[in-house]
């Protein structure tokens, strides 16, 4: 096993793109958290926000202990879009260039194929999470104030949903790739499905957002929607924010009461999603010609 490891490690180390599409990533994740920060910047100096603060007695932050976790972690889900474009050259280039024929000539199989694939997306996945985890420890020390009194370790369980999140995310991108073949083509279905499924789910969510408590809808069983079902933005829940604007939610009288716990059930179905996007590739390769 950590032969194939080896193997995947000295492919994607000579690819001029990966290092390429790793500063990319690097450089959109710094940009997008320092514009995502000034804009909370301008919604705080807004007088009309500064009065609502002061009525209900909530701040208003995306970045205070413990809420932070739950905010970035659904935040962050974007950016494995850039990961996926990884997953989707290396599987492409293995099928335009011959190399998985020539691997199974040299004695590999094609269940070794999609473990050395599967490889990839887990350290990819386990980078990612790390970065993350100690980019929020850093971000919410600086800003949860010391008289809050909160662990900045509440709410680090959300790191595990976010990697089982990028798992799932990556290896649909490795099932789209060995289903088309080509980079383009499935960089085109993999940006589209995930553009459209998160528009839809968000606008019908949004319509009945605040009108029932544990509404299930059918958007959270469409196959991203399930990888994100784990991580509520908390968000969501301030007052006078969210597609609900719930104005009148007595229960929320500090950052503490916005703080969403784990739901296991939704990371189980999560994990399970995972899964399925692993065995269909694998399922697809054993069913056709290298």
């Amino acid at each position: 096993m950590f032969n194939l490891l080896k193997i995947q490690l000295h492919k994607i180390r000579h690819y001029p793109i990966f290092w390429g599409i790793v500063a990319i990533f690097l450089l959109t994740f710094a940009g997008g958290n320092y514009a995502i920060f000034r804009m909370f910047e301008e919604i705080l100096s807004q007088p009309n926000v500064k009065m609502a603060t002061m009525m209900t007695g909530i701040k208003i932050s995306i970045f205070d202990f413990p809420i932070i976790w739950n905010n970035l972690a659904w935040l962050a889900g974007f950016y494995q879009m850039i990961l996926a474009v990884i997953i989707i050259i290396d599987i492409s280039n293995e099928f335009s260039f011959k190399t998985m024929r020539q691997n199974m000539i040299d004695g590999l199989d094609r269940r070794d194929f999609v473990v050395s694939k599967f490889w990839l997306i887990f350290l990819l996945s386990a980078a990612f999470t790390v970065m993350l985890t100690g980019y929020i420890l850093v971000m919410g020390q600086i800003f949860t104030e010391a008289e809050a009194g909160v662990s900045p370790w509440q709410g680090i369980e959300f790191m595990l949903p976010f990697f089982i999140q990028c798992i799932g995310y990556l290896s649909f991108a490795m099932l789209i790739t060995v289903l088309v073949k080509k980079a383009g083509l499935s960089l085109i279905i993999v940006f589209a499905y995930s553009f459209i499924e998160n528009v839809v789910a968000m606008a019908y969510k949004g319509k009945h957002f605040g009108k029932e408590e544990d509404i299930t809808l059918w958007t959270d069983f469409l196959p991203l929607q399930l990888q994100n079902n784990p991580i509520p933005p908390a968000f969501f829940r301030m007052p006078n924010f969210g597609p609900g604007n719930n104005k009148e939610d007595e229960s929320i009288s500090s950052l503490q009461d916005l703080f969403v716990g784990l739901d296991w059930g939704d990371l189980g179905l999560s994990l399970l999603t995972c899964g399925v996007f692993v065995g269909l590739a694998y399922y697809v390769l054993m069913r056709r010609d290298a």
